[in-house]
């Protein structure tokens, strides 16, 4: 089936935002979303059968395209470049309808789709050098950028995710997986102030999206913030647990069952301290008080 993704990316929601995902979900993570909300917005299970039909065909549009290795991957040029254009030229000799094609040079795809191999493979350094190429030919290349940015974070090299953000937001200004990955390079180098502006950028464009929340809540965390810091980790926590993600709901509610004590103690604390503070002033009083008496007498 031929899908005209210019039209689609003319919507306020893209495909991931219908299915309440990241860009980097996986295939197992798209069929979990996908039937938990088909689920819930089926026609034959809703009384509002307008407004139900709607939402239904927009998530099995979502599943139909991420749920293809091809498609997903045209799919995400489309949505993460505008170089990528859509024509029907020629689809009168096929027979397809808004069939989608390139506008980048076939080398930089070509460099893109080595390095998604090497990456696979864990040879993470020459999945760099892959990504490297394919951007020095397409300078605009976001999602080449946005590969080399995740293979820098499993090198630990946060400066370079910073870098290439910056190049990121120079071409789309507003795209949230770039503030992600800055927020995520930010907290490393020990920017807090600046990772919890990035994170809050993410969920205000994402707001079902569980790694910002965890991420903004561990920065609040350092930033003092406790309240904060267990609201978002309380949502992360929550919004895992939607997903299926148990492995990331394990790390939350070890990290907010930290805080939650930790806020507990320095409340006690700070009681006692401040019980003892009353007792030393009423201390202070009263004997002020009788040594008064005293020189009274």
């Amino acid at each position: 089936m031929g899908v005209n993704y210019k039209t689609m990316m003319g919507q306020s929601q893209d495909y991931y935002s219908i299915l309440q995902l990241s860009p980097d979900a996986t295939l197992e993570e798209i069929k979990t979303a996908f039937r938990s909300l088909a689920r819930k917005y089926h026609p034959d299970l809703n009384l509002n059968k307008t407004e139900t039909t709607e939402k239904f065909q927009q998530i099995s549009q979502a599943y139909e395209v991420l749920s293809d290795e091809e498609q997903r991957r045209s799919y995400d040029l489309a949505r993460n470049n505008p170089r990528y254009n859509h024509s029907q030229n020629g689809s009168q000799k096929t027979g397809v309808k808004n069939q989608p094609q390139y506008s980048f040079n076939r080398r930089a795809e070509r460099f893109y789709n080595q390095g998604l191999k090497k990456s696979q493979n864990q040879q993470y350094q020459k999945a760099i050098a892959q990504y490297t190429k394919a951007i020095n030919i397409e300078p605009r290349f976001i999602n080449a950028y946005l590969k080399r940015c995740e293979m820098y974070y499993r090198l630990g090299n946060h400066q370079g995710i910073l870098d290439d953000c910056d190049q990121i937001l120079q071409i789309n200004p507003s795209l949230a997986e770039a503030f992600y990955y800055q927020g995520i390079a930010r907290y490393s180098l020990g920017y807090v102030q600046g990772a919890i502006d990035s994170y809050s950028e993410v969920i205000r464009q994402k707001p079902h999206y569980a790694p910002a929340y965890y991420g903004r809540g561990m920065a609040y965390r350092d930033s003092k913030e406790t309240g904060a810091a267990i609201k978002d980790l309380q949502i992360a926590r929550d919004l895992f647990i939607a997903e299926g993600n148990h492995d990331s709901y394990l790390q939350v509610k070890e990290n907010l069952s930290k805080i939650s004590i930790l806020a507990k103690a320095n409340w006690q604390l700070n009681h006692l301290v401040g019980e003892g503070l009353k007792v030393v002033q009423n201390s202070f009083k009263t004997g002020k008080m009788y040594l008064l008496d005293l020189l009274q007498n």
